[in-house]
């Protein structure tokens, strides 16, 4: 418990410091606007209190968290209209006093951050922003092979093809897969025909051919298509690629899982792709649910009881690389005289950092819902619309089976 309630402060640290560098850039390039920054700053606030109270409703915030952010808040507020009320009253402060003043606040909020980051974070690790674990794992994400490398790949290999059993139901299905071939020359838009045909070709052990008829069913369905439709398709590429999950199958877990976040093969292939691209924590967390929830004959639940001993066993490996370091102490004084000194921009680099520390233990160890909502939080408030959205698809996949929390994630990017 308390990490996570410093992890919530080092956060709304770096929320704080983000919208001060904001507010205060008027404040430090002409004194005389100071009325006017005051008076941003009360509506600021006033914004501020009421995103608590929706927080507090959403669950995203404890009604201990809420009432201390509550009473930060207030403090500031007051001291904003205060500050109102003495320009009504009074000339412009002098630069050099709005500077000082601006910097004392500043460096009060930096060091604050600064030992919750000691806490939460690796300080002691090189400065490294663009080349953390979560850079490597999006990047890695990226460069994977399409669908079609994928089974380009598997073709050079010139592997053997699968033994199909003699029996009358695939008997029944080579006669089968003619006559449909003919009927779809004529029905083109034929639905019904195309699926038969893609489940026939994948009996046969066709899978290329079944992955493609497949892609023509999802095309004439187009918005139509359910969940079943999407988990359907997502199946039968990871089988074309020999259970490697493509970009593309990633892709349709996702459109799945958006239309019914509680289907199990949706979940398990999910987690199938977690596991395959260094997330396998997450995978285990997704794959227990699964199994606890059952049934026990489910294909999906056969399949992890086969996997997840390895599964297991490559948490524990990412643990005992990510772990074994000693206890760090807060920042010396040394550390928080240099950060009274950072300019505006200088904070905004040092909060992307921050924020990059969180999205890397996030995607590596998972979090609480309240964490990704944080994480979500932070990104909009940075403007990093792209990776937010990023994490939103992450956080609906993590917590496919717990509705609420996806709700109150998907709340924080508002």
């Amino acid at each position: 418990m308390r990490k996570i309630a410093m992890l919530f402060w080092a956060v709304a640290a770096i929320l704080t410091l983000a919208v001060a560098a904001y507010v205060l850039r008027p404040m430090l390039r002409k004194s005389g606007d100071a009325g006017r920054a005051a008076a941003y700053d009360m509506q600021i606030y006033k914004d501020q209190l009421q995103e608590i109270e929706a927080d507090l409703a959403r669950g995203v915030l404890s009604p201990t968290e809420a009432e201390a952010s509550r009473t930060e808040v207030s403090r500031r507020l007051l001291a904003a209209a205060d500050a109102a009320e003495s320009e009504g009253t009074g000339g412009p402060a002098p630069r050099s006093a709005t500077q000082i003043a601006v910097g004392g606040t500043v460096a009060l909020v930096i060091a604050g951050t600064l030992g919750g980051y000691v806490i939460l974070g690796a300080p002691g690790m090189s400065d490294q922003p663009l080349v953390n674990r979560m850079g490597e794992i999006q990047q890695a994400r990226l460069d994977r092979p399409s669908q079609e490398e994928a089974e380009a790949m598997i073709a050079a290999e010139n592997l053997p093809p699968p033994t199909i059993p003699d029996t009358a139901e695939i008997a029944e299905y080579r006669r089968l897969v003619p006559q449909l071939e003919q009927v779809l020359l004529e029905r083109p838009n034929d639905v019904t025909g195309h699926r038969l045909l893609a489940q026939a070709y994948l009996q046969l052990g066709r899978v290329t051919e079944a992955r493609m008829v497949q892609d023509r069913v999802m095309n004439l369905l187009g918005n139509t298509a359910t969940a079943t439709d999407y988990a359907e398709a997502a199946e039968i590429r990871i089988i074309a690629a020999n259970g490697y999950v493509s970009p593309e199958a990633e892709r349709a877990l996702a459109e799945g899982l958006q239309r019914n976040p509680g289907d199990p093969v949706l979940r398990y292939y999910s987690g199938l792709t977690l596991a395959q691209n260094n997330s396998p924590e997450l995978a285990l967390r997704i794959w227990a649910a699964l199994l606890e929830e059952g049934p026990p004959e489910a294909p999906w639940v056969q399949s992890i009881q086969s996997q997840i001993g390895g599964l297991a066993a490559a948490v524990e490996l990412q643990r005992i690389q990510n772990g074994g370091a000693p206890a760090l102490r807060g920042p010396d004084q040394e550390t928080i005289d240099a950060a009274r000194d950072l300019s505006p921009q200088d904070q905004i680099e040092m909060i992307e950092g921050m924020v990059a520390g969180l999205s890397n233990r996030l995607a590596t160890e998972g979090g609480t819902p309240a964490e990704w909502a944080q994480l979500v939080r932070a990104l909009t408030v940075l403007g990093e619309i792209e990776r937010r959205d990023a994490v939103l698809a992450e956080a609906r996949t993590v917590f496919a089976a717990n509705p609420d929390a996806v709700a109150a994630i998907e709340a924080a990017a508002q």
